[in-house]
């Protein structure tokens, strides 16, 4: 009796670890993309920081499906603001149906733009 209830609470621990490591890994994403539009010259903003954070999550070791992100210049008048946001969706179905078989990360980032960058 002991044993099945030690085995339920390892893969819980194991799910739940690994959807906080996720959640790092997607906002780090949001966090890399903002940023690295916000400092790019106005023509290379969105592919620049749609690249940054697609890479950041690549190499963080995130096995995402249906990953989507999107970065957005807002023109907040004298400034502007870019917007990152990213989606991912983490499949857990090797953990045996004791958390739930997928779940769907979201988050976003914002940065203001460098006011200073070369091509102002």
């Amino acid at each position: 009796m002991l044993v099945p209830t030690l085995f339920l609470l390892v893969f819980l621990a194991v799910g739940r670890g690994r959807l906080h490591d996720a959640h790092i890994a997607v906002q780090g994403a949001a966090d890399t993309a903002a940023r690295a539009a916000s400092v790019s010259s106005r023509q290379r903003m969105v592919a620049n920081g749609t690249r940054a954070g697609a890479v950041f999550l690549r190499e963080s070791g995130t096995r995402c499906s249906g990953t989507r992100i999107s970065v957005e210049i807002l023109d907040l008048g004298r400034l502007s603001e870019a917007r990152a946001r990213v989606q991912c969706t983490i499949d857990n179905r090797d953990l045996g149906g004791i958390v739930p078989h997928s779940v769907t990360l979201r988050t976003e980032s914002r940065e203001i733009v460098d006011y200073h960058r070369s091509d102002r």
